[in-house]
């Protein structure tokens, strides 16, 4: 995937980088992931648990149960078709103030679009451009969107099984950095485990992913820790996807 990104000067601070981030599940996605971890949503991937962990417990059987139902979310989430107008709110640790804004994630593979913070991240295939609106004009100013290799849709689905993979590093094995619960439907919580040997915590301490049982959209996203909290809310969400919808500039 290219890391286009805007100019400089007109990106958004550092607390709605992270922000946006979310959104755009840019979070630490990277490396080479062995075929083994995919395992988790190759077997038994159409079965959700209907259990949860005890507190203080760790079962690295049920683990990869939740783990399995969780990236199979997650797949469905990244492939699905919809629109999802969303509210975004972030707290910074040590910051006067929250973060606010509205945005909108269109996706129609192999497009999509997200929108907040007067930033906009568009993909086509594997091909991935940002842009962010100049402070105090309407002016959107991009950066190169390079061009995706091949055939868009099968570029966008091995992003995917890429970004899965990445993922599923992070759950499985015997020692995983987080712990996955299962919530409420459709709903599931990542914990950071204290034993873990890995010290980088992509979401934190305590990750919170809801998607919407009908679409696969996201229904509330939340991540806490050290730096701060972000919470992504759905208010809308509709599948029917039009071009205008995946133009930058379209509106939220």
């Amino acid at each position: 995937m290219s890391d286009a990104a805007p100019d400089a000067a007109h990106r958004p601070p550092r607390g709605r980088v992270t922000t946006l981030a979310l959104v755009a599940i840019g979070l630490a996605i990277g490396g080479v992931i062995g075929l083994g971890i995919l395992a988790l949503i190759d077997r038994g991937s159409s079965s959700t648990p209907t259990f949860s962990l005890d507190a203080g417990t760790f079962d690295p059987a049920v683990q990869q149960d939740n783990a399995r139902s969780f990236l199979v979310a997650w797949q469905r989430f990244r492939t699905a078709t919809y629109v999802a107008e969303l509210t975004l709110h972030r707290e910074t640790t040590g910051a006067a103030s929250p973060l606010d804004s509205t945005g909108r994630l269109a996706q129609r593979p192999p497009q999509r679009l997200v929108t907040a913070f007067g930033g906009a991240t568009s993909s086509f295939g594997d091909a991935l451009s940002g842009c962010d609106t100049v402070p105090g004009t309407t002016a959107t100013v991009c950066g190169p969107s390079g061009a995706t290799t091949g055939d868009p849709m099968t570029a966008y689905q091995a992003d995917v099984r890429n970004e899965l993979a990445v993922l599923a590093s992070y759950l499985a094995g015997d020692d995983p950095l987080y712990r996955v619960d299962l919530g409420t439907p459709q709903c599931w919580i990542l914990g950071r485990r204290p034993t873990a040997t890995t010290t980088a915590a992509p979401y934190g301490d305590r990750a919170t992913f809801c998607f919407d049982e009908a679409t696969g959209a996201p229904r509330r996203f939340t991540t806490a820790g050290l730096e701060g909290t972000d919470v992504l809310e759905s208010t809308a969400i509709r599948t029917e996807v039009t071009d205008a919808d995946l133009r930058v500039g379209s509106g939220s």
